[in-house]
């Protein structure tokens, strides 16, 4: 069982559940190994080997490929995707807190405005699914990465460290070696692709449904014991209708054709992902 942890679309609240889960019935619920960037593409590839053969989960933003070290049908992944302009911006506001976090390298949140953060991170969810953390981080030299500058603590840019989190280097990689029409070739893939790899695809917008689908398919209590958790903390608390200033921000973004072209691979695939929720909702609604 691999939970592709797509950042800012409810992962967090799912890692909290598996803990809860496994606290409940420890034999009958492996501990979740998890695969991260957190110490440079070694540490991601020794924690797939650490794992391997004794270890039945994973969880990670980086962990779409695991599947392929086992060679066989009983491993399948499942995710959470959330609308790729309202998680662009709970990215956002959360890594104008957390700076440190390696998903806020690249730029600094804090001076930058939500328009420059959307057009850094962009299509984040598409290039998770094009490869394979253990292979291009380990092998993609840091001096790629640095050539792309050095920057003070006085620009809208932070400094990199030598080992640069592995999402920014494919995002490097990946603008360095494929042309608009490769990249398309690639969203058809994915798209074609989508359902047959993924054994659930949750949604945000629908977090007690996909708590089901993932009970039902994994036969493990995701919607009993998780149903109550709570699923989003902003930093707009206060500050108004959060509602209302989401709503604001989202037409801002839509509106720029620049932002929608940056977001335009995730858009798809989340269009293609919301399909395919509801197909499976329907399955569930009649075997029910």
């Amino acid at each position: 069982m691999v939970f592709l942890h797509h950042q800012k679309a409810g992962g967090s609240t799912v890692k909290i559940c598996l803990k809860k889960i496994r606290g409940k019935d420890r034999k009958k619920v492996p501990r979740c190994v998890g695969i991260y960037d957190k110490n440079g593409a070694d540490h991601i590839e020794n924690e797939i080997i650490i794992g391997r053969g004794d270890k039945k989960c994973y969880v990670g933003e980086n962990a779409f490929g695991v599947c392929d070290d086992f060679h066989n049908n009983k491993c399948s992944y499942f995710t959470m995707l959330r609308d790729p302009y309202e998680r662009v911006i709970s990215s956002y506001e959360y890594c104008r807190m957390n700076v440190v976090d390696p998903l806020c390298e690249g730029a600094n949140p804090t001076t930058s405005t939500l328009k420059q953060w959307a057009l850094l991170q962009g299509s984040y969810f598409f290039r998770q699914l094009l490869y394979n953390p253990t292979k291009l981080c380990a092998n993609f030299s840091d001096d790629v990465v640095n050539s792309h500058g050095s920057y003070d603590d006085q620009s809208d840019v932070v400094s990199f460290p030598l080992s640069a989190p592995c999402w920014y280097r494919q995002k490097i990689y990946l603008e360095g070696v494929l042309d608009r029409a490769e990249k398309e070739a690639l969203l058809e893939y994915v798209l074609g692709n989508l359902k047959k790899w993924f054994a659930v695809i949750g949604v945000t917008e629908d977090f007690a449904m996909s708590l089901k689908l993932l009970q039902k398919v994994y036969g493990l209590p995701f919607y009993d014991q998780c149903n109550s958790l709570v699923t989003y903390q902003s930093d707009y608390k206060g500050k108004g209708d959060r509602d209302r200033i989401i709503k604001n921000l989202k037409k801002q973004l839509e509106a720029d054709s620049d932002v929608s072209q940056a977001l335009h691979y995730d858009l798809k695939i989340y269009q293609k992902a919301m399909e395919i929720f509801i197909e499976q909702k329907e399955i569930y609604s009649k075997m029910s």
